[in-house]
Order: structure tokens, then C-alpha cells, then sequence
């Protein structure tokens, strides 16, 4: 009897062990979302148990470290950059539950949940099944990067007629007249007023709104000799506090780094725009610069393409190493009338100074 017995108690063990987990459905409750360092998210996904009911199993969840978990049960952390994250789940027949997994953003990166496995303890007997999620989940937690300061330097204006109005600029916006003088000796026939010339019974020109290109164009050398710079994230951050200065005052700003990409363009290279949409996709650009999933390009064929395709601002900056050749480059622009910085780091600070050569076989960390 015994022995009947516990050839069925195996035999239905077996047909529940199949069966456990293999109604299982997961989607997603959030997308790609933005934070500040030391700022707090989540990452939340809900699972459906449409099948047989599921007690006390473990659900693990690895994600990358540039996010902290906080209030969960278990928590490790591996030395490949990931955390990974275990809790107890129960789902019934045909129910529901959403995770959530929460977190503070703690360093420049793309969080992304990289595994979920659920391992399932057989309730009818021994053994136990282990699921593993093998699509990608879409949802992100995207930290940006620290503003690291760099010391204030002077918007000088260009030759190159531009949008942006300063009271000094040789340029006058055309669409925008802006009051009318007396006429003088000198002045174009077509800028004259006639309704205004009609009024006051004299002469009267129009006068327009001065401007200039006000543009700045960073470019950034985040290699050193043949691997990335020992001060990556000092590249990373200072560039996002110039970018944050610089659209901050209504200018237009462009970055390219020699990080590569697979684009139209075989490195980072954001074209000089304005507004906070410009800030918010540089920063983004930015924090996906991290050490261990960046690659590489010459930064001699980046400035080579800018060159050729004549994307010449009104300040060029220049930021890590330099060589020789990448010398020899920036003072073929100097040469030829580009305003070009130098920035320079300094402990948690960087400086501006403007371009100057440098001594024959000598080299510029940067630093």
C-alpha cells in the first residue's frame, strides 16, 4: 500500500514539476527614465501566473552597479559591475504582481536590468524549476553625469554673421529692424523708412539688431597613449558643466569626442545647438561614456574631419591629451584665426587658458 502510495505521490511530484512555471508572463511598467546622482527610482515589471500556483519562490534580478538598491530583502554585488537582487515571491492561479525594485542613482551611467530568473520550489514533492527572462527589457535608468566647475572665460565674438544679438557685433539681422534715425550721408537706399520719412518730413533709416555667432565647439581626447585616459570622468564632467555654462547663456554648443560609435559618423559627435533639448541629449551622449564599455577612435582623424567639413566656431575648445600631432592640428586652426582654448585640470577643478604650441617633442597630459 505504501509502496502504491508513493509511486503516485512521485508520479503526480513529476507532472506538477513540468508543469510549474510554464504560464508565467512578464511585461513592463516603465521605460527609459532620467535621474540625477543621489537622486531615487525604480525598476518595476509585473508577473502573471495564469498556471499552477507558486509559493515561496525566489525571484533574482541583476542589474548594472551605477544604481544602489535600497530596501530589499538580499542584495550582492559581483566585481563585473552588477548587483543582484533576491526576494521571496507567491502567486496564485491566475494572479498578478508587480515588482518593484527600488534604487538611488549612484554614479555616471546606463542602468539596465541585465537577468530575471524566478526559481520555484516544487510544493508536491522534490525538486524545483528555475525560469530565466531571455528578452531584453526596454526600461533604462540613465544617471547623468556631475557638473565638475571650470573656471569662467571670456565669449569673445566671431567675423561669422550668427543669431545672437550683442551690442557690439558688425552684423545686423536683416528681418529685425528694431528703431529708425535720421538719415546720414552714406546709407543704404533700401533701408529707408518711407512711412516714418512721411511722418516725421525727413529721411529716416531703419536700424537693426546687431549680431553675432555665438557658438562653442568642444572636442575631447578620452584616450592616452592606447587605452582611456586615467581622468575619463574629469573629461566627462567638466564637459558637462561647459555644456550646462554655455546653453545656460543662450549660445549654441557642439561636442564631439573621439568615443566610437557606429553612425554616420565613426565617433560621438553632436552638431552645436540650442536649448534645453540640446542639454538634456548631451548629457545623455555623456553618460553613456563610462570606463569599461567605451570604445575608442583617433582623435586626429576627428579633428581632421572637422577641419575638412569647415565646422569652424566661434571658440574651439580642446580638452585631454596632446600630442604632437594632435598639436601640429590645432595650430594649423590657431594659425588661421580660430579662437582655440585649452582646458586643464586641476583636482576637482579645470581651468581655461588660450592655445599655446607646444615645445618640440613635448606632450600635454592635460593635467
Amino acid at each position: 500500500m505504501l509502496s502504491v502510495f508513493g509511486v503516485l505521490w512521485v508520479g503526480v511530484s513529476n507532472v506538477i514539476l513540468n508543469r510549474l512555471g510554464t504560464q508565467i508572463a512578464l511585461t513592463e511598467t516603465g521605460n527609459k527614465r532620467r535621474y540625477h546622482i543621489d537622486h531615487e527610482g525604480a525598476f518595476e515589471f509585473t508577473i502573471r501566473n495564469d498556471g499552477l500556483p507558486i509559493y515561496q519562490a525566489t525571484l533574482i534580478i541583476q542589474f548594472d552597479n551605477n544604481v544602489n538598491p535600497i530596501d530589499v530583502e538580499k542584495t550582492t554585488s559581483s566585481g563585473e559591475g552588477i548587483h543582484e537582487v533576491r526576494t521571496r515571491i507567491t502567486l496564485g492561479y491566475r494572479s498578478e504582481k508587480t515588482i518593484h525594485i527600488p534604487f538611488v542613482a549612484f554614479e555616471r551611467g546606463i542602468g539596465r536590468i541585465r537577468s530575471i530568473r524566478i526559481d520555484i520550489p516544487n510544493w508536491a514533492g522534490f525538486g524545483h524549476v528555475e525560469l530565466r527572462y531571455y528578452h531584453t527589457l526596454k526600461q533604462e535608468a540613465l544617471v547623468f553625469p556631475k557638473l565638475l566647475p571650470v573656471a569662467e572665460t571670456e565669449k569673445p565674438l566671431t567675423q561669422f554673421e550668427g543669431d545672437f544679438p550683442k551690442p557690439f557685433a558688425l552684423f545686423q539681422d536683416r528681418m529685425l529692424p528694431v528703431s529708425v534715425r535720421d538719415y546720414q550721408f552714406g546709407d543704404d537706399f533700401k533701408d529707408i523708412h518711407w512711412k516714418a520719412s512721411a511722418k516725421m518730413q525727413k529721411l529716416q533709416t531703419k536700424q537693426y539688431e546687431t549680431i553675432t555667432d555665438q557658438s562653442v565647439l568642444l572636442t575631447v581626447n578620452i584616450t592616452s597613449d592606447y587605452g582611456l585616459s586615467k581622468d575619463l570622468d574629469a573629461l566627462v564632467e567638466h564637459s558637462a558643466f561647459i555644456a550646462n555654462e554655455v546653453l545656460g547663456e543662450d549660445m549654441a554648443f557642439g561636442l564631439a569626442m573621439n568615443r566610437m560609435t557606429f553612425g554616420s559618423f565613426r565617433f560621438m559627435h553632436t552638431q552645436a545647438g540650442t536649448g534645453n533639448e540640446q542639454l538634456l541629449y548631451l548629457l545623455e551622449q555623456l553618460a553613456s561614456v563610462t570606463k569599461g564599455r567605451t570604445l575608442t577612435t583617433s582623435y586626429t582623424k576627428l579633428l581632421s574631419h572637422l577641419i575638412y567639413q569647415r565646422e569652424h566656431p566661434v571658440h574651439w575648445i580642446h580638452a585631454g591629451e596632446r600630442t604632437q600631432e594632435v598639436d601640429e592640428m590645432l595650430h594649423h586652426l590657431h594659425r588661421n584665426g580660430q579662437p582655440l582654448s585649452i582646458l586643464h585640470l586641476h583636482e576637482e577643478t579645470a581651468y581655461l587658458s588660450p592655445y599655446t604650441p607646444l615645445e618640440q617633442g613635448g606632450r600635454d597630459h592635460g593635467s
